[in-house]
């Protein structure tokens, strides 16, 4: 097992070799996550969100989501140890490939991508109960074929969940601010403050039980998916041009900043993803559509633009708002700090 390449939703991900599976006689690379070592959470936490993360992902079987190969608990030289092993791919993630060499052979198929991440969701959402994926991003799709017949797949569901009358654990933290629907930021930063205020006034007591709940909702991973289409359309993450305390700023100041904000970003994508793209990142979680009703107004989108590429429909787009998805930020970022001027006043960096 190598060094780890990437990391998860509570895990670091290695590549490593499976002997034997499914009756085979050959070896099969594989991608495993085992636990954060540098995690100080209980062992018994640790083994009980691998599992959780294990009974949801065996249960998916579509051709656009990763499958799931095993869970295995062994000891090891530090100790005992858990991992999920899943297929290795060599073209790794999709957020990866838009700035690999292969990114310009990436563009030309990234409408059959975003296609796919879709039906995965839509697929996640139709069980009975739902499942909620909680974490979408372009690094959480990984790309299996080959670069002329990518298949994307998604993975990374230590953040899913069956929809249920009980509270779930979320987590926003390392940039996902910058996916996460801003209702769950916000419940986050509740729950933080209150946990806060408690820990220093009863240094030594419990952890207070009072701290509000959020449920994950469909509505959650549609915002999500729009911030993913937004990120593989330009090659850039969302808010790329901010650091990371400007983003968590707009986002604590509610959505007379981040509203905005966003409305420069979709102007950056063609018309018509940036017509399906605007009512998903609704503040209002209730105003959002479905998976499903993404699924369609994309469906119709791919058949109105006639087989035209991505290249050819960011014609329509004005040439400063073009630039966001320049590899060099700079004329973006002298053009886009004019317009905050007129939006809101941010303190620039």
């Amino acid at each position: 097992m190598n060094d780890p390449f990437a990391h998860g939703s509570y895990g670091f991900v290695h590549r490593g070799l499976l002997d034997g599976y499914d009756g085979a006689s050959a070896r099969m690379e594989v991608a495993i996550k085992r636990p954060n070592s540098i995690d100080m959470t209980p062992w018994a936490r640790k083994v009980e969100r691998f599992e959780n993360e294990a009974k949801i992902w065996m249960l998916l079987r579509h051709p656009n989501i990763c499958p799931f190969l095993a869970f295995i608990e062994y000891n090891s030289p530090t100790g005992n140890d858990i991992c999920l092993v899943s297929p290795w791919s060599s073209l790794a993630a999709a957020r990866l490939q838009t700035a690999s060499k292969f990114a310009a052979k990436f563009r030309n198929h990234v409408f059959l991508i975003i296609s796919g991440i879709i039906d995965g969701l839509l697929f996640m959402h139709s069980q009975e109960p739902p499942v909620l994926h909680g974490d979408v991003k372009g690094n959480n799709v990984i790309m299996f074929g080959d670069i002329d017949h990518p298949v994307p797949c998604l993975t990374d569901f230590g953040l899913s969940r069956f929809i249920q009358p009980s509270a779930v654990e979320h987590s926003v933290t390392g940039g996902n601010e910058r996916w996460t629907a801003p209702e769950i930021i916000e419940n986050h930063r509740q729950r933080k403050a209150i946990l806060q205020t408690y820990t220093s006034t009863v240094p030594d007591g419990p952890k207070p039980h009072s701290a509000p709940e959020l449920e994950l909702t469909e509505k959650s991973d549609v915002w999500s998916l729009a911030m993913t289409i937004i990120e593989l359309i330009t090659g850039k993450v969302p808010f790329a041009d901010m650091p990371q305390w400007r983003v968590q700023s707009i986002f604590e100041e509610g959505p007379t900043f981040y509203a905005p904000e966003i409305q420069e970003y979709l102007r950056c994508l063609p018309m018509g993803i940036r017509q399906i793209l605007l009512p998903c990142l609704d503040e209002r979680p209730a105003q959002r559509p479905s998976m499903a009703s993404v699924k369609e107004q994309w469906v119709s989108f791919l058949a109105i633009s006639g087989g035209s590429s991505l290249d050819e429909l960011m014609d329509e787009v004005e040439p400063s708002y073009r630039s966001y998805s320049n590899p060099d930020l700079t004329a973006w970022q002298e053009f886009i700090e004019s317009v905050r001027k007129k939006i809101h006043n941010i303190e620039s960096p």
